[in-house]
């Protein structure tokens, strides 16, 4: 039995192709990308949906294989400043060199209520300065109002909910306090 192959032109040049997996009716490949061979390119905006009009559910693990194109990556180098988001955006991937004596503060944003899960990603690459995570307003991170570090390669992770009463929570740490 062949499978069938079906591509579908999101925008100029842009492409996404669904096939069967294994032959099975129940079970779905889908790629993004920009011609074939498919550079496995990501696309924002990709929404699955049920048949009916209501969210899909995925009742198995679902696997992504080849590379991914990370996009949202800001890097600074340099003296003392505060980073907010109107300097980097969308960007949740920091990669930060303060020079000497110099503080590299990064402001996290108050997302509010929006229901918008953000993990931010810090990381200190020089042996200089300071990198302080700060939050906005009065939102703090696992309780205290900023965190720092000072050691070449300290790095943090922190998640925003999406719901105001819970700020920004650590899921991992090596080197802020």
């Amino acid at each position: 039995m062949a499978t069938a192959i079906n591509y579908v032109e999101l925008e100029s040049g842009t492409i996404i192709k669904a096939t069967n997996l294994d032959g099975s009716t129940n079970s779905i490949s889908i790629i993004t990308g920009t011609a074939e061979p498919f550079t496995k390119l990501f696309k924002n905006g990709i929404t699955v949906e049920s048949w009916d009009g209501t969210d899909a559910i995925f009742e198995a693990d679902v696997v992504i294989s080849g590379s991914i194109s990370y996009n949202n990556i800001y890097s600074y180098s340099g003296g003392t400043t505060t980073l907010t988001t109107s300097d980097f955006g969308k960007a949740t991937v920091f990669l930060l060199k303060p020079t000497i004596g110099s503080t590299v503060t990064v402001e996290l944003p108050a997302l509010g209520n929006s229901g918008e899960a953000r993990l931010f990603i810090i990381k200190k690459l020089s042996t200089l300065g300071t990198v302080t995570i700060d939050p906005v307003s009065s939102y703090t991170i696992d309780g205290a109002v900023s965190v720092s570090a000072t050691a070449q390669y300290s790095y943090i992770q922190v998640l925003y909910s999406g719901n105001t009463t819970d700020y920004y929570t650590i899921i991992a740490n090596n080197g802020f306090s």
